[in-house]
């Protein structure tokens, strides 16, 4: 695996899905900016359940496609920030390759 699969391995615990895809595709939220229109009470909530519904759409697009793919939401928030270099809410992640 390159760098950025051994980051994106360390950041979710370990999950070898990125040892042969080509592509990851990471969600990521801006809470502020949900929160200015919805408030912050439910700002958090909205921002996963807009950015996992995105996932899922790209998910059956990619196997539409005849390509794998597979929703990773257990990461280490701290380090998917430092691996984007942001301070945004990290949603998930879609590893995409051919299937085996």
């Amino acid at each position: 695996a390159d760098a950025t699969g051994l980051q994106l391995n360390r950041a979710t615990y370990g999950n070898r899905a990125f040892e042969a895809c080509g592509l990851s595709v990471i969600a990521v939220g801006v809470v502020e900016r949900v929160a200015s229109k919805y408030g912050w009470e439910r700002a958090d909530l909205y921002v996963i359940i807009e950015g996992g519904a995105a996932l899922q759409h790209l998910q059956l697009e990619v196997t539409a496609l005849g390509l794998g793919a597979v929703f990773i939401g257990g990461f280490d928030e701290a380090a998917g920030q430092g691996f984007l270099d942001t301070d945004t809410l990290p949603i998930g992640v879609v590893p995409i390759g051919r299937p085996r």
